[in-house]
């Protein structure tokens, strides 16, 4: 086993450096202009007063629980319905419509145009 020795370095001398402390309430400025002009979000300082809380009411829920009902329909049928529920109208919008139409009770809280903006990522 061979005696490895570290290299020795000339050490750089840069003096005492000393820089000025930082003028905060110009930093302060400073980052609020910039981010005005790039439509940052505010710059929340922890002092500062704590904003008022939203309320968040919960998501309207189905007036009652859905059930499926599987139904054999000719194909001329499916293709009608199909082409109307092309303008954002859910098949079972288009459905549950035909149904109050017949002078069947759906509730209004069941019956929406598009349905879909939940389930969807």
């Amino acid at each position: 086993m061979s005696n490895l020795s570290k290299p020795t370095f000339k050490p750089i001398g840069f003096g005492a450096v000393k820089s000025p402390p930082p003028d905060v309430d110009k930093l302060l400025k400073t980052v609020s202009v910039v981010a005005k002009e790039t439509n940052t979000p505010k710059l929340v300082h922890p002092n500062d007063p704590k904003p008022a809380p939203v309320e968040v009411k919960p998501p309207a829920q189905p007036a009652t629980r859905n059930r499926r009902l599987v139904v054999e329909l000719p194909d001329y049928l499916v293709d009608d319905i199909e082409r109307r529920s092309i303008g954002g109208k859910t098949r079972r919008y288009l459905t549950m419509k035909a149904f109050q139409a017949a002078g069947y009770h759906i509730d209004e809280n069941d019956l929406k145009e598009d349905n879909r903006g939940g389930r969807r990522s």
